[in-house]
């Protein structure tokens, strides 16, 4: 009983040193800057990876692990780790000319940016400690930070508007594809690009579409961008009683609306992590949502590719 409560106190003084080691690797790994090409990689941001030290692959993983986690972050807090980090090639040269740097293009007193940073350092320790960082797959370009949908039923066209945000996971990132699944639509997608990005074309592949969006810029590594589109459906008919989404990179935070008319649905209920076939399959449980004034409300947070999310309802 003795070696137990022996072991028992010393866990928490384990975990701390771990905490502690893996902060202080993080920040030296900021300093040192990721693009350096005599960087060694810190051993406890290695452990807590389970990468060999001579792994080829083991600086891509870490620069992947360390954007997954940013991704997390505030958006102050997100820059001024990444870009005084070297994830940016704009931003390079000796760890004070980087500070220097980033502090001029985030529009913020060294003092502050260093706050950042060391705010930036803490919650990654915490995020890799807990294994939840969900590495970023390979070849995906972009992660999604947050995302808010609004769906409108209040009118005989139903309206979809969404707010994105997205971050950059390479440099010169400027493009990519939605994919959007309404099976009932018969009419052409009326699909609109309101703000921050263009319209670049629609292909319609039979119950589903196809659209590919432009933005304004070219994105360095760790750089976001927010954009809003919508999409204007012909009638209720042509809209199933569900409305989600299933990521193909991370998505962080999302936040889906459903506006109501007068005539309120008997029963609104929100899906978490369940095959995208089975959104409307009874054997998909689902957690009762509240209606309020007419609107139901339901956030999701780090919801993984592969896996399907959303809000369905029945009359």
């Amino acid at each position: 009983m003795d070696g137990s409560r022996k072991t028992e106190a010393a866990s928490p003084n384990c975990r701390e040193t771990a905490s502690e080691e893996l902060f202080d690797a993080i920040k030296k790994l900021r300093s040192d800057g990721i693009q350096s090409p005599d960087l060694r990689l810190p051993e406890p941001l290695l452990k807590v990876l389970k990468l060999e030290p001579d792994s080829p692959f083991a600086r891509h993983h870490v620069s992947k692990a360390l954007l997954s986690c940013a991704a997390c972050l505030e958006e102050g807090t997100r820059s001024a780790f990444l870009f005084s980090a070297g994830f940016s090639k704009d931003i390079t040269g000796s760890p004070g000319e980087r500070v220097n740097r980033s502090a001029a293009v985030l529009k913020m007193g060294r003092r502050t940016l260093y706050r950042h940073i060391e705010k930036a350092a803490h919650e990654i320790t915490h995020l890799l400690l807990a294994g939840d960082h969900a590495p970023a797959l390979e070849n995906i370009d972009f992660v999604t930070t947050r995302t808010h949908c609004r769906l409108d039923l209040r009118d005989d066209s139903p309206t979809i508007l969404m707010d994105r945000t997205v971050m950059a996971l390479r440099d010169g990132f400027n493009a990519f594809d939605e994919h959007l699944f309404l099976p009932l639509l018969r009419d052409e997608l009326r699909y609109y690009a309101l703000e921050g990005c263009r319209l670049a074309g629609v292909q319609d592949t039979g119950g589903s579409w196809i659209v590919q969006l432009r933005l304004p810029r070219c994105l360095n590594v760790g750089e976001s961008h927010t954009f809003s589109v919508s999409v204007r459906l012909p009638d209720h008919d042509c809209l199933e009683p569900v409305f989600g989404f299933a990521p193909v990179t991370s998505m962080h935070a999302a936040r889906i609306e459903l506006h109501f008319e007068a005539r309120l649905p008997s029963l609104v209920e929100r899906i978490d992590r369940t095959w995208p076939a089975q959104m409307m399959s009874p054997t998909a449980s689902g957690h009762p949502v509240e209606v309020m004034g007419n609107r139901a409300v339901a956030n999701f947070r780090n919801m993984q590719p592969g896996w399907s999310y959303g809000i369905r309802w029945a009359w």
